[in-house]
């Protein structure tokens, strides 16, 4: 499901516009990044959390040669879903 399709459901579903269900979604999205960014996770009961974790500089193959590139330090942004979340996609 793309973010389009998103907006589209929602709006279906409570009757809003998809122009101000997509300025809600955009607002939203942006909350999560930013808490996630200011104090490391985000957690939404019975939805799950979204963390940021930081990810050490590494030395790796080289996929083209039998060299190695060495990676520099970066963050990971992940999600992991609650159990609710996971029980209703099984």
């Amino acid at each position: 499901m793309t973010k389009k399709e998103l907006i589209k459901e929602v709006a279906s579903v409570t009757g809003f516009t998809q122009k101000d269900v997509g300025a809600v979604t955009d607002a939203i999205f942006e909350g999560i990044v930013s808490g996630a960014k200011a104090d490391g996770e985000v957690v939404i009961r019975d939805f799950g959390k979204f963390s940021v974790t930081d990810v050490a500089a590494r030395t790796i193959r080289d996929p083209r040669g039998n060299g190695t590139i060495q990676l520099p330090a970066s963050k990971k942004f992940s999600f992991k879903p609650s159990g609710v979340v996971k029980a209703k996609i099984k």
